[in-house]
């Protein structure tokens, strides 16, 4: 069953190479679905990718990972295995199954494959267009693509741009034919929202910005590629701040609730950028709002005085958490009476022993770090990561 469409991303993960593989786990985490340009299986088996293959094959299967590609990547072996680039290879453990499920997809409405076959290219058509028409994009690309500035640039963009250094034409044609078929696998993705995961993508994106009108250009609803860039930092930097505090397993996230609550918070707080809010900070300022308006529902003051402001559960106290922890179980057994029993679970609760309500605030952060939900000890070391991050 596909996923249902909460957060739609896109990534061409390829195009960053082992970083993009390295944050693919947080990608997944923060989308709903998320939509990958011809991932590459090789990849997948970087030092740094915490997605396995079978973890990979589950997420597109389900859904909650979408791919977009020509059909002799996604379909022909001897295309990938024949191909210049190391990365391409064809792995039969993902691209059997990923080969599968699109030709199980194909006869389903566009919205609803998990794997998506893109038409032949037009970049290539639109490309030697551009140049005919507009002949001074060729001096442009070439001066910034292989001079001084080059190295402000995607690393692949220049290397690409290098084969052609001898012929500015042809470079020009080539660049221009890569970045209207970027275009277009984003508008085929249905994105919300891309993952610019280097400021170098931004920079060319602003060069592509300064040539003639026709030019390709991304065309997502937030307001540039660099608010993109800074966001997509912001959200990988604080993931991998909470990974550091919690260490919990991530699988569970995807494929529980986290994931779901994280795409819909991600979602609300692009809509504010897209208003016209400042994004330095914007995603620390929102989960910090979050946070303090956040609380336990009972403070451990009131679950262990009654409402009379006198100690209920015959003088409780503060007992030792973890005898508590093991002995509530038993005085439930043993008839305690009502009131004492839920000061203990509800103290308990508090100190962070047993789950406990929260209120007003997103459960996300404590899925992602912990794999549970809020409770009092974990507040409080999400509060310490807050601290460090502010």
């Amino acid at each position: 069953m596909a996923d249902t469409d909460v957060f739609r991303t896109f990534c061409h993960i390829s195009e960053y190479g082992e970083t993009g593989y390295e944050h693919l786990h947080r990608m997944i985490a923060t989308s709903a679905p998320l939509v990958l340009w011809s991932p590459s299986s090789r990849l997948l088996e970087s030092p740094r990718c915490r997605v396995t293959d079978a973890d990979f094959v589950r997420h597109v299967e389900q859904g909650r990972i979408r791919i977009v590609g020509r059909e002799p990547w996604l379909l022909d072996r001897s295309f990938r295995d024949g191909h210049q680039w190391s990365g391409a290879g064809w792995r039969t453990e993902v691209d059997d199954a990923v080969r599968s499920i699109a030709r199980d997809d194909a006869s389903r409405p566009l919205a609803e494959r998990r794997v998506v076959v893109a038409p032949d290219e037009q970049g290539s058509v639109r490309a030697t267009e551009h140049v005919e028409l507009h002949p001074e994009v060729v001096d442009t690309l070439h001066a910034a693509l292989t001079g001084p500035t080059s190295g402000s640039f995607p690393v692949g963009v220049v290397e690409h741009a290098g084969r052609f250094r001898d012929s500015p034409r042809d470079l020009a044609t080539d660049v221009l034919r890569h970045a209207y078929n970027h275009l277009d696998a984003l508008t085929l993705s249905g994105g919300e929202a891309p993952f610019y995961l280097s400021p170098r993508e931004s920079r060319f994106h602003d060069l592509l910005s300064t040539l003639h009108g026709d030019a390709p250009r991304a065309t997502p609803d937030l307001p540039d590629q660099a608010l993109l860039t800074d966001l997509t930092e912001q959200v990988l930097d604080l993931l991998g701040r909470l990974e550091a505090a919690g260490r919990a397993p991530l699988t569970g996230f995807a494929e529980g609730e986290g994931r779901d609550l994280l795409a819909r918070w991600l979602s609300g707080v692009c809509a504010t950028v897209r208003s016209g809010a400042a994004t330095e900070g914007v995603l620390l300022r929102t989960l910090q709002a979050d946070f303090d308006a956040g609380r336990l529902r009972n403070d451990w003051r009131d679950l262990v005085r009654g409402p009379d402001g006198v100690l209920t559960g015959g003088g409780l106290g503060l007992v030792a958490a973890e005898a508590m922890a093991q002995q509530v179980d038993v005085f439930v057994g043993l008839g305690m009476a009502t009131g004492a029993i839920s000061v203990a679970r509800g103290l308990l609760q508090h100190l962070g022993h047993v789950a406990a309500p929260y209120e007003n605030a997103s459960q996300w952060p404590f899925l992602y770090a912990f794999g549970k939900r809020a409770s009092g000890r974990r507040r409080a070391a999400l509060a310490q990561v807050l601290d460090l991050l502010a």
